[in-house]
C-alpha cells in the first residue's frame, strides 16, 4: 500500500514553546506526542506529505488543490509564536495530477494559485502540525524549519450555503471523497503520509487571563449544522462531549460517529477533514490509535496515528493521555 499511514496533529500553536514560563500542561503532554509521532513519520520516509486542511482556503461543493512551487508560513497567532517557521516545496506535477484524477471521477476541484507565481502561504493552524514532521534528528532546538518531503495541499470542499443544507449527507461526500483519493494514490508509485491539522471543538474554556491563548477575536462558532453564525462564549460541556466522541471515533472508525453523531453535538470546520480521512482509512485497510488528547485554550487538540493494521503495531505503550 503506497499510503504508508495518516496522522492527526496539533494545529493549535501553544503546543509549540515549552520554554515559555507558563505553559498548560495539556500543551507539554501535546509537544511530547507530536514530536513522537514525527519522528515516526521520519523513520517511514516517505516520498510526499498530502495535507488534508481545513484551514486553507475552500469553496462550497468544490475541492481545492494548492499550487505553487514552495508554500511558507509562522505560527503566530495574538501576536505570539511567530518565531516557528516552516516552508517547503510543492509537488506541481504530482498537484496537476492528483486534479485531473479527481476530474475523471467526477470530482468539483479547481486548482488555487498565488499571484505573480508567489508563495502558498501557510496559517499557524497548518505550521504547527507541519512543525512537527520537519524535525531531523538533533535539530529539536530549531524554530524555523524545512519540510523534506515535498508537499501535496488539498483543501476540502465546504457545506453548501442555505437552510437546507443537509450536513450528513455534505459529510458523506467528503468520505466518498476521501475513497476516491485513496484509490488515485494506490495507483502512484510514491510513498505517501497523509496529515490532518488535529483541532476539535472551538468552545473550551481558554487559559487563564494569558492573551496569547485567547480565541481569535474574529473566531466565530456554529449554533446551526455547517454554519459558523455565533461569536465564541464557551461551552465546555459540550466542547468535552465533541471531543470525546471523535476520540471514540478514532479507535473504532464508525461511520455514525462522525456523520451523525458529531454533527449533532456541534459543527466544526475539522470534520470535513476527518470525513475525508474516514474514505482513506477503510480504503488502505488502517486501523487509528489515539497518543494524546487536551484543551490547551479554547481550541481542542488531537494526536492521532492511522497504520495498516495487520502490523501488530502500537506506538505508544500506555493508554490514551486526556488533559485539559
Amino acid at each position: 500500500m503506497v499510503v504508508l499511514a495518516c496522522c492527526i496533529l496539533p494545529s493549535y500553536p501553544g503546543v509549540l514553546d515549552l520554554d515559555e514560563p507558563s505553559v498548560p500542561e495539556s500543551a507539554e503532554h501535546l509537544h511530547v506526542a507530536a514530536k513522537y509521532l514525527g519522528d515516526h513519520i521520519a523513520e517511514l520516509s516517505p516520498d510526499l506529505l498530502l495535507l488534508i486542511s481545513h484551514r486553507s482556503p475552500g469553496v462550497p461543493g468544490r475541492t481545492i488543490l494548492q499550487l505553487s512551487s514552495t508554500a511558507a508560513g509562522t505560527a503566530c497567532l495574538n501576536d505570539n509564536w511567530n518565531q516557528f517557521k516552516v516552508s517547503g516545496n510543492i509537488s506541481m506535477e504530482e498537484t496537476k495530477d492528483l486534479h485531473d484524477l479527481l476530474e475523471r471521477k467526477g470530482r468539483e476541484v479547481s486548482i488555487l494559485q498565488p499571484g505573480d507565481g508567489g508563495i502558498v502561504r501557510l496559517g499557524w493552524g497548518e505550521v504547527t502540525p507541519l512543525w512537527f514532521l520537519s524535525e531531523l534528528r538533533g535539530t529539536s532546538g530549531t524554530r524555523s524549519r524545512t519540510i523534506p518531503q515535498d508537499l501535496l495541499m488539498l483543501s476540502p470542499p465546504l457545506p453548501g450555503d442555505g437552510e437546507t443544507q443537509d450536513i450528513s449527507d455534505f459529510l458523506d461526500n467528503c468520505i466518498t471523497l476521501g475513497e476516491d483519493l485513496a484509490d488515485i494514490l494506490d495507483d502512484s508509485e510514491q510513498k505517501i503520509v497523509i496529515l490532518i491539522p488535529g483541532d476539535l471543538s472551538q468552545e473550551h474554556d481558554s487559559y487563564g487571563d494569558n492573551p496569547a491563548y485567547a480565541p481569535p477575536a474574529d473566531l466565530q462558532v456554529s449554533t446551526v449544522k455547517g454554519k459558523m453564525t455565533e461569536t465564541w462564549r464557551g461551552n465546555v460541556r459540550k466542547s468535552e462531549t465533541f471531543d470525546e466522541l471523535v476520540e471514540h471515533w478514532v479507535r473504532t472508525l464508525h461511520r455514525s460517529s462522525l456523520v451523525d453523531r458529531a454533527p449533532d453535538i456541534s459543527y466544526t470546520p475539522s470534520l470535513s477533514s476527518l470525513a475525508i480521512l474516514q474514505g482513506i482509512v477503510e480504503r488502505c485497510g488502517l486501523d487509528g490509535e489515539v497518543l494524546c488528547r487536551g484543551s490547551p485554550s479554547y481550541l481542542g487538540q488531537l494526536t492521532a496515528l492511522f497504520q495498516p493494521r495487520d502490523k501488530g503495531w502500537r506506538v505508544l505503550g500506555h493508554g490514551l493521555q486526556k488533559f485539559s
